[in-house]
């Protein structure tokens, strides 16, 4: 795995990128998107709550086992927990904030939530399982 370390990432405020050459991350990058960008090369994907598009699609409602069906833990999660909820304590939670105050959960399974195919404009947004879970790693890390 190759890892850059620069002072700007695409000449802007963004803090990493997992690119086909390596992983990138600006100086304001810290262990937690180091992590982040790693899992990249593992084979995970980000996951969201929510697109903001002409689809505007999100993700609504309590946390249910088949929403989490390898991570249930025999209803580990109190009633009235809801899905984002558990969404934003992921690792692989693509909301742009890497603090290290910021939750850093790995699932083993898949989880359901929001994600995403392809790059640029060619990016089709899709509610389902996303692959962000230990199950999916890929322990020869790669650049995709």
């Amino acid at each position: 795995m190759k890892l850059f370390f620069v002072q700007t990432v695409d000449g802007s405020a963004r803090r990493g990128y997992n690119y086909t050459y390596g992983s990138v991350l600006g100086r304001l990058g810290n262990g937690r998107l180091l992590a982040h960008e790693f899992l990249h090369a593992c084979g995970l994907g980000d996951i969201y709550i929510a697109q903001t598009n002409a689809t505007l699609l999100k993700v609504e409602g309590e946390v249910l086992e088949h929403l989490l069906p390898d991570d249930w833990a025999c209803g580990y999660y109190p009633e009235g927990t809801m899905q984002a909820d558990v969404i934003k304590r992921l690792l692989m939670y693509g909301d742009g904030d890497y603090s290290p105050s910021k939750a850093d959960m790995v699932p083993y399974g898949d989880i359901w939530g929001l994600g995403y195919k392809g790059t640029g404009t060619n990016q089709v947004w899709s509610l389902g399982p996303q692959k962000v879970g230990l199950k999916d790693l890929n322990r020869q890390p790669v650049h995709q």
